[in-house]
């Protein structure tokens, strides 16, 4: 067995589709549901939570959750483009909820931000993860 260092030494085995790693993502990205389900769908959210700005909060938020996401499913192409059509879909869930929440309001523009944002963060993570499986050799 390998000692903790060994994600240290080769940071790329953050990305790998090890059976344990894609779990630790899903976890991750279990985490980030539950935050933003909280977040959307409480009628006043906590103060301080916000970056001043309601479409990067809903991009960043939506960032994470496609980088948590396709790296939680990055086993096979299908399982990535289904994280990221679930987060999309997401998106859609939770703005046609917030109609129904007192004290929020259902935006178009909220749901571009999440789609932008889940677009960024699966480029993100598609990048890491091709690099992580293509690693450049050196020539030393």
């Amino acid at each position: 067995m390998s000692s903790p260092n060994h994600f240290f030494r080769n940071p790329a085995r953050l990305f790998a589709a090890g059976t344990s790693v894609l779990w630790a993502w899903r976890i991750v990205l279990l985490v980030v549901v539950l935050a933003v389900s909280y977040l959307a769908l409480t009628p006043t959210p906590p103060y301080g939570v916000s970056t001043g700005w309601d479409k990067l909060n809903h991009g960043l938020a939506f960032a994470a959750l496609s980088l948590s996401g396709c790296f939680g499913f990055s086993n096979s192409r299908f399982m990535t483009l289904g994280a990221i059509g679930a987060i999309l879909a997401y998106g859609g869930f939770i703005e046609i909820a917030q109609a129904f929440v007192p004290g929020r309001t259902a935006e178009w523009g909220d749901f571009v931000a999440d789609a932008v944002g889940t677009l960024l963060g699966a480029t993100v993570a598609l990048s890491a993860l091709k690099s992580a499986r293509n690693p450049v050799k050196s020539r030393a």
